[in-house]
């Protein structure tokens, strides 16, 4: 491609990673030595001193250098330098998109901190758009910190997946959009995927504990609900559990492979229909006490007048428990 491109004159731009280093004049002298035969160059008429021009070429080409320390806010440089558009333009854009709801049916949410989430939210929105096109599904899209999932006025069905990495539920914008789902908890349908090695389940109470201890929880979330939010740390904690008694999927868009990958993104988008909302899933949570407590009763004499306590609704859901 870079032989091509040079041959016949195509505008070229090097993205360069951090710890790139363009070819010097001793890799391309030792060219066969180091990339081995290149047979492969003749079945489209091109010669080893064609490969050598364009590799000498390649620095005088237009290069941006990405950060070594790479942040989202640095997208918008990096197209500014790609584009060539002006960065006035692109703020422009997305402060107008920030002062209303998404109008997306299906949303990727993920902490815009870390790159690897963000990354694997883009890679499931490629993948699973021409599913969701097939069930007329608008989306998926990824939501920007400043996006809200849902207002008043302009409730409607959505379905929300998070994408979990290490850190994520101390996240401020993680955290605001799960606040919302919450006060608009019979209309989001919410599923969770796991999109990193480190991450852990909180489940144990030191686990709610440290999440609480969190400066952006501390500043974000009361201890006790108070004037007209009912939301508190308690409620935030409860929200969080609730969304785990689904099975979480893993979806490694580094260590899996392509087919893989795309076989699990079709997957999610004919689950959407089968997704629970959020206020399900915390009705089910609390129900989920009563199943505990049977399950650690069974063997002993107590099982039947448990099992007679439990209505056929429960009886169901406990089933799925067991």
């Amino acid at each position: 491609e870079i032989v091509t491109a040079n041959l016949h004159n195509v505008n070229t731009v090097v993205v360069a990673l951090p710890n790139f280093h363009f070819p010097d004049a001793m890799f391309v002298d030792a060219l066969e030595n180091v990339v081995g035969e290149m047979d492969e160059l003749a079945a489209y008429g091109l010669a080893q001193a064609d490969f050598r021009e364009a590799l000498v070429k390649l620095r005088d080409r237009k290069t941006v250098f990405l950060p070594g320390s790479f942040q989202s806010s640095d997208v918008a440089t990096i197209v500014d330098q790609l584009c060539q558009c002006s960065r006035a333009e692109v703020k422009l854009q997305d402060s107008a998109e920030s002062d209303r709801p998404s109008g997306s049916s299906c949303l990727l949410l993920a902490d815009h901190e870390d790159i690897e989430a963000l990354a694997t939210c883009h890679v499931l929105r490629s993948w699973m758009f021409p599913h969701l096109l097939q069930q007329r599904i608008h989306g998926p899209l990824v939501l920007s910190p400043t996006e809200r999932i849902m207002e008043l006025g302009y409730e409607e069905t959505k379905y929300v997946l998070i994408v979990c990495t290490k850190g994520c539920f101390e996240s401020e914008s993680m955290i605001r959009w799960l606040i919302q789902a919450y006060h608009f908890a019979q209309h989001c349908r919410i599923f969770t995927i796991i999109a990193d090695e480190e991450f852990h389940v909180p489940g144990a109470t030191a686990d709610f504990h440290n999440l609480a201890c969190s400066p952006n929880v501390l500043s974000m979330v009361p201890e006790t609900g108070s004037g007209d939010s009912n939301f508190s740390s308690s409620t935030y904690h409860a929200v969080i559990k609730a969304l785990f008694t689904q099975i979480a999927s893993r979806f490694s868009a580094r260590y899996s492979s392509e087919s893989t990958l795309k076989f699990k993104a079709a997957g999610y988008a004919q689950k959407l229909s089968e997704l629970q909302s959020l206020r399900g899933l915390l009705s089910n949570r609390g129900l989920s006490r009563v199943f505990e407590d049977a399950i650690n009763q069974i063997g002993s004499d107590e099982n039947k007048e448990v099992a007679d306590e439990v209505s056929e609704a429960e009886e169901e859901i406990m089933q799925r428990v067991v």
